[in-house]
C-alpha cells in the first residue's frame, strides 16, 4: 500500500513541476489511440498513465529507456498480457520516440530556466 501512495505521490509531484509536459504525454497517447479505436475521446483521459510515466522520466536516458518506462506503466495500467500496443509493435516504439523528444524539448527548456 505504501508503494501506491508513494507512486502517486511522485505523480502528482511531476505533473504540477510539469505541466505542460504532462499534458503533451497525454496527447501522444491519445495521439496513438492505446486503448482502441475511439475508447478514448478526450486526452486528458490518459491523464493517470501520463503521471506514472512522466514520475519516471528523469531516470531516462535514451528512448529505449522511455520504452521501458513506458511498457512498466502500461503493464501496471493495463496487466501484462493486455498492453494495448505491446513491445514489439511499430506503434510502441513511435510512442516512446515521441515522449522521449518531448521529454528532451521540455528538459532543455528547463534547464535554461535555472542558468
Amino acid at each position: 500500500m505504501d508503494n501506491d501512495n508513494t507512486e502517486r505521490q511522485r505523480c502528482r509531484g511531476a505533473k504540477r513541476t510539469y505541466k505542460a509536459l504532462h499534458a503533451g504525454i497525454a496527447e501522444i497517447l491519445f495521439r496513438h489511440n492505446l486503448a482502441g479505436a475511439g475508447s478514448m475521446e478526450h486526452p486528458n483521459e490518459y491523464e493517470p498513465e501520463a503521471g506514472a510515466i512522466l514520475a519516471r522520466l528523469p531516470a531516462a536516458r535514451s528512448p529505449e529507456d522511455v520504452g521501458r518506462i513506458f511498457e512498466e506503466v502500461m503493464a501496471e495500467w493495463f496487466g501484462r498480457d493486455a498492453s494495448p500496443t505491446g513491445a514489439e509493435s511499430p506503434a510502441y516504439a513511435l510512442i516512446a520516440s515521441d515522449i522521449w523528444d518531448l521529454w528532451q524539448e521540455a528538459d532543455l527548456h528547463h534547464r535554461g530556466a535555472d542558468a
